[in-house]
């Protein structure tokens, strides 16, 4: 299959990075996990500041800008999803999230939808927002011109969508 980075993106809880999972087993491609929850266990999340998204964006961009891609890549999350962060939670996108974000190079978001059950953690505060942050996703990717699908359903009905939609319309090398 082509060399391509895939990113999936969507509200918290909406089943990313058990889709993430699933699907670099099914087509047995590396993944780059969210890496906010890594920084999290060695920060505190009830202090985070800006400075904090700001980091947390640079090592995600990092992880998934890895190059040269040796093959296809899928990230649980990218830099759309920092800038809805700090937009939503500090009304304010700063320039180095906004830089890195024009500058990152994903092929195709998959927009997960939030009809998962929402799951409680510390990182999750959004529970009964989940539909308006989705929305934000959406505009997001439409006013940039994305390549993205938005996908729904069980996690064997995202990966049966995802895998249609791979073999339909990447093509080979």
């Amino acid at each position: 299959m082509k060399k391509l980075r895939v990113a999936i993106i969507g509200p918290e809880s909406s089943g990313k990075s058990v889709l993430t999972k699933a699907l670099a087993k099914k087509l047995n491609w590396p993944y780059v996990l969210e890496y906010a929850r890594e920084y999290f266990d060695t920060h505190d999340y009830s202090t985070c500041n800006i400075n904090d998204l700001i980091s947390i964006a640079k090592e995600q961009f990092k992880q998934i800008h890895q190059e040269p891609l040796q093959q296809a890549l899928i990230s649980d999350t990218e830099l759309f999803t920092m800038e809805i962060w700090a937009k939503d939670k500090f009304d304010y996108i700063p320039d180095e999230i906004e830089d890195l974000r024009k500058l990152q190079s994903i092929d195709l978001y998959i927009l997960s939808s939030p009809d998962f059950e929402w799951k409680y953690d510390e990182l999750r505060t959004d529970a009964h927002r989940r539909n308006e942050i989705f929305d934000m996703y959406l505009k997001l990717l439409q006013s940039n011109n994305a390549n993205f699908i938005t996908i729904k359903g069980s996690v064997n009905e995202r990966v049966k969508i995802c895998m249609n939609y791979f073999e339909h319309f990447v093509k080979p090398l």
